[in-house]
Order: structure tokens, then C-alpha cells, then sequence
């Protein structure tokens, strides 16, 4: 699909996939191989966070305010939650302690996981109904603009 008819739900949706992708590849096992794809996977995630909360959730709540008095606090509590688990894994690993990181990644799962649901059940579709298409993909672009610069 070209990113001209590209939805707000198919954009971050296929971003959720990559990242969950990440970190299923992550070879816990041995700590020294798994750091550097849970440091990637971590980089990810808080890009992936950081759109939705500077880009994404400003735009919908000004859009539809009443996903700002409902949905987007709870998403951002969430997000929260997701950063601390996230950055005890990647912790655990540094001092080479697998199982630490793998009870933080059962944590960050536990959270993400129905975090991501709500999001993509949710949030997103509500994003595409409350932007116009135009808005929507002015929306995309400052977030490709905001990735193709790190």
C-alpha cells in the first residue's frame, strides 16, 4: 500500500508487528547476541511512543476531544508502565542476567500486548474516523519526517 492511502490504524499497526517482531527475535538465552537486538527493540518502541504521544495524541485530541477525557490518558499511564518493564529487560541484559530480562519482558508483554490491542481496536480506528483524510496524511508525513531523521 502507498503511504497516500495509507490509514492511521495501518500505519501503526504495521509498526506494533515490526516491534513485537523485534522482540520475539531476541535470544535470551545468550545475553551478549540478545542486548543489541533488545537495545534495538527498546529504540523502537520508544520511537513508536514518542510519535503517538507528539505527534498522534495532540492531533486526535484536538480533532475529537472526547479522546482526550477518555483514551489517551489511559494510553499515556500505559505508556508509562511499558518504559519501566522495557527498561528493566534491557538493564537485566547489561549486567548479563537473562532471567531478570525475561521475567521484565513477561511484565512488558503482560502490558503491551492488550496496551496494543486497545490501540489498534480503539484509539486508531477513532483517529481515522475523527481526521480527514488530508489531515491524516499530513499527520503520516510529519511522522515519516520525524523518522527519516532518526
Amino acid at each position: 500500500m502507498n503511504g497516500a492511502s495509507e490509514s492511521i490504524s495501518e500505519f501503526f499497526a504495521t509498526d506494533h508487528d515490526e516491534i513485537d517482531a523485534l522482540l520475539a527475535a531476541v535470544p535470551f538465552g545468550a545475553p551478549q547476541e540478545a542486548l543489541p537486538l533488545l537495545r534495538e527493540f527498546d529504540r523502537r518502541l520508544e520511537r513508536h511512543i514518542r510519535w503517538e504521544e507528539e505527534i498522534l495524541f495532540p492531533t486526535a485530541a484536538e480533532a475529537a476531544p472526547f479522546l482526550g477525557g477518555g483514551p489517551i490518558p489511559v494510553m499515556l499511564a500505559e505508556h508509562e508502565a511499558v518504559r519501566g518493564a522495557k527498561a528493566a529487560a534491557v538493564k537485566a541484559l547489561e549486567r548479563g542476567d537473562a532471567a531478570a530480562a525475561r521475567r521484565a519482558v513477561s511484565t512488558l508483554t503482560a502490558c503491551l500486548t492488550p496496551h496494543n490491542d486497545k490501540e489498534e481496536g480503539i484509539l486508531y480506528p477513532a483517529c481515522d474516523e475523527a481526521l480527514s483524510p488530508v489531515e491524516a496524511e499530513v499527520l503520516l508525513n510529519r511522522i515519516r519526517a520525524a523518522a527519516s531523521q532518526g
